[in-house]
């Protein structure tokens, strides 16, 4: 293009900016739909681990109140379910981790400043997920550790 054309009209002035963030755009929103997906697993991970030890507790209920009759404290009813809750949560990051790292080059692609293999993203990953069980964990030890052994003994 010469300098001074005149016979050249500008059919689209955008600023660099502008031009940059139009092309990204779809990896924009597909990266807004997959945190979308990874927020409802989540959540249904939560529910789902929630509703499987609040099950489990009520139909142990005789059984933690045998336990605290015979001398178990708070705490290691606590456990207990902590426990079993925290066993199937690991189970589960080790499984997410394995396909994680399985499928990671499905998504190679759309990962721009971190690698598929990223160990900070693993981690990360894994402790919010952690994280998210503790809170799902927490009513049913609540209600595990406040059985009342008699109730639980004599009603069962």
């Amino acid at each position: 293009i010469e300098q001074g054309a005149p016979q050249l009209r500008v059919i689209e002035a955008a600023t660099l900016r502008q031009t940059v963030d139009e092309a990204r755009a779809p990896q924009r929103f597909t990266r807004l739909i997959l945190i979308g997906f990874a927020a409802c697993a989540l959540l249904l991970a939560v529910v789902g681990l929630y509703g499987v030890m609040s099950y489990g507790v009520a139909q142990r209920r005789h059984e933690i109140g045998v336990r605290m009759a015979l001398g178990a404290d708070r705490r290691n009813i606590g456990r207990l379910v902590l426990g079993e809750g925290m066993g199937i949560t690991v189970a589960g990051v080790i499984a997410g981790c394995a396909g994680s790292l399985a499928l990671g080059r499905l998504l190679k692609g759309m990962l721009l400043e971190v690698s598929a293999r990223d160990p900070g993203s693993f981690v990360a990953a894994s402790v919010l997920v952690v994280l998210a069980a503790l809170v799902a964990l927490w009513i049913p030890m609540r209600r595990a550790v406040t059985v009342d052994p008699m109730e639980a003994v004599v009603g069962g």
